[in-house]
């Protein structure tokens, strides 16, 4: 492991979105966000994955993924009941659901608490949002200041919910099962046996295959603690945009 004091705060930054870069075997350059194949490509995916069109959208979606949550966030209610329930009172609220989607919900937080603690699949999101934030610096609507002060708002939240690269990591891979579970085509039964058994085993597989087999993913070497991250200002850039998203919520 390297010593802290040799650690640049942005490659700790960069590490955030390792567990989704890692999925993009042949392409992944951690520590390089400016390292893409072309432009072209950024733009292509940002706009059929995403939506995405301009610079405002871009911010709007990554501001969704870190404050108000998405797949990653949905079950954080049920994270944070488990926190504060005895196995007692938790085996009495999950006995009061029959078989479907919010039984298997439940019993996916049961299988993973221990794994994740009260933060959850959140991972997921932010991982997701530091993807964002990297296409976004590639295609140029991201300036450099904007792309990483975004990681020293994410930095915060990871630092605060998990204790280690190997649980965010972990967070990120089950929160992409949840998602596909969310998202697939089969019907309730058929997709809640798949989400508890067999399919969630073969994702996580997968996932994890990407993830901790990569020699070149920092995380294998980044130190989660004794890295100095700086209290990055808000860049005036930012401003108007991260205004229009507060007013938004408050209306």
């Amino acid at each position: 492991m390297r010593a802290s004091e040799n650690v640049s705060y942005k490659d700790w930054l960069l590490t955030l979105g390792a567990p989704h870069t890692s999925i993009f075997e042949g392409e992944r350059k951690y520590l390089d966000p400016y390292w893409v194949n072309s432009k072209e490509c950024c733009y292509q995916i940002l706009e059929r994955d995403w939506g995405i069109e301009e610079r405002a959208s871009l911010y709007h979606q990554i501001h969704s993924l870190v404050y108000e949550g998405t797949h990653g966030h949905f079950l954080s209610h049920l994270y944070a009941k488990y926190a504060c329930s005895t196995a007692h009172e938790w085996s009495i609220f999950a006995s009061g659901f029959s078989p479907g989607r919010e039984k298997a919900e439940i019993d996916f937080v049961s299988i993973t608490y221990d794994i994740l603690g009260l933060g959850g699949t959140r991972g997921y999101d932010y991982g997701r949002a530091c993807f964002l934030a990297r296409e976004g610096l590639k295609v140029d609507w991201l300036s450099e200041d904007e792309f990483y002060y975004i990681h020293s708002i994410i930095a915060r939240k990871a630092k605060f919910f998990y204790n280690s690269w190997q649980q965010y990591t972990h967070s990120w891979i089950l929160g992409s099962c949840y998602w596909a579970y969310l998202v697939n085509d089969l019907n309730e039964e058929e997709t809640c046996d798949i989400f508890l058994n067999q399919g969630l085993r073969n994702r996580l597989k997968n996932r994890l295959k990407f993830s901790f087999h990569d020699n070149e993913n920092p995380i294998h070497w980044m130190p989660w603690d004794g890295v100095y991250l700086p209290d990055i200002e808000t860049p005036d850039s930012l401003k108007a945009l991260i205004e229009s998203e507060e007013y938004n919520e408050s209306v």
